[in-house]
């Protein structure tokens, strides 16, 4: 597998209004490098959020009505959480404390908590590829996201066969954990009898081009089930040089094309260039996690990328360029959290 782009960043979540972010690089080869012992995922602390066990997958924003309904959910999510390791090892360990409690504290907060009250949240802890994978140029870096995978694989393997009984599944990822829920897609739902499984795929912070999958084809409305969507989320005419150089150079140039990649515009969930204005947000959550507000910000998408213009930007942290890679579920967290319920009815309907 190769997985090229350096959309893939580290979350940082902070009230901080830009973040810069350096690399940390491994300083061997991959193949001189031991990794840690491959998770065991009979075992609850392989995994991040479960939805038998109390965990920040439970949590709702302070101050609002918002419900934790895990226990009476009719479907399920495999959430894959986005980079929390930056590290001179090519592959973080399941087993440090200072990583997972970033990850918990971030990812599962804030993305993840996002289906509690529809789905039942299941995340595994994985040995995620160092930040530096993602811009390395020999190889190594290939081969610690590759490994990363092998973990998911087994993690969603355990999940079908002990946990699942048939009922339908979100797919549900960010930043390079939709790298890997990319792949996923193709391997188990792709052209196979568990594609009828699957409500949709929330595949958010990396550039995913439309014809990604053979028989799974990006959603084109609302309530629609069995396809995907996916967005990047830009500053408004934030379109840099350095924006140019990363969206081109870490696209093979046979599929760089403003029409190649899907853009799905979370404010009308349709994946057309149309306007959409800020009051179409439901609600946003910022960086403190302790409210819900409401018009943050608007958004449009075009060139395969989302453009917003940001109303509160406190709370709402970029990576410099205007890139909001950290807060691509924040921004539309409410739109998410009913989009997540309406697909589900959808495709109980569709059954019935």
């Amino acid at each position: 597998m190769i997985f090229k782009y350096s959309f893939v960043f580290i979350v940082l979540i902070s009230a901080t209004s830009c973040i810069r972010i350096t690399y940390t690089k491994p300083c061997y080869p991959f193949e001189s490098y031991q990794a840690s012992l491959e998770p065991d995922y009979a075992k609850e602390s392989s995994w991040a959020a479960l939805p038998n066990r109390k965990d920040n997958a439970d949590l709702v924003p302070d101050n609002s009505l918002l419900k934790n309904s895990q226990d009476s959910a009719l479907a399920d999510v495999f959430y894959i959480h986005p980079t929390s390791y930056n590290g001179e090892e090519w592959n973080a360990s399941i087993e440090n404390k200072k990583i997972n409690k970033r990850t918990d504290n971030l990812a599962i907060r804030h993305q993840a908590s996002i289906f509690n009250e529809s789905c039942k949240i299941y995340a595994p802890r994985y040995r995620q590829a160092t930040l530096y994978s993602f811009i390395d140029q020999f190889n190594n870096g290939e081969k610690a996201i590759d490994l990363a995978y092998q973990d998911i694989k087994r993690a969603f393997e355990y999940y079908l066969n002990h946990w699942n009984k048939n009922r339908p599944i979100i797919i549900a990822a960010h930043s390079q954990g939709t790298a890997h829920a990319l792949q996923l897609i193709k391997d188990y739902f792709d052209g196979t009898p568990l594609g009828e499984q699957l409500v949709v795929a929330y595949l958010v912070g990396i550039p995913i081009r439309k014809d990604a999958f053979l028989t799974i084809a990006p959603c084109n409305y609302a309530e629609e089930t069995g396809c995907f969507v996916s967005w990047i989320t830009f500053a408004w005419n934030k379109k840099s040089k350095k924006f140019e150089h990363v969206y081109k150079t870490n696209l093979p140039l046979y599929q760089y094309n403003h029409n190649s990649i899907n853009c799905t515009n979370p404010l009308s969930w349709t994946n057309d260039t149309i306007y959409q204005a800020k009051t179409k947000n439901k609600g946003s959550v910022p960086a403190s996690f302790k409210k819900i507000e409401k018009q943050v910000c608007d958004a449009q998408s075009y060139d395969g990328v989302l453009w917003i213009h940001l109303h509160k930007n406190i709370g709402y942290p970029s990576f410099p360029n205007g890139n909001f890679h950290p807060v691509d579920y924040n921004l539309f967290y409410m739109n998410i959290r009913e989009n997540v319920k309406q697909r589900i009815d959808t495709y109980f309907k569709s059954k019935n």
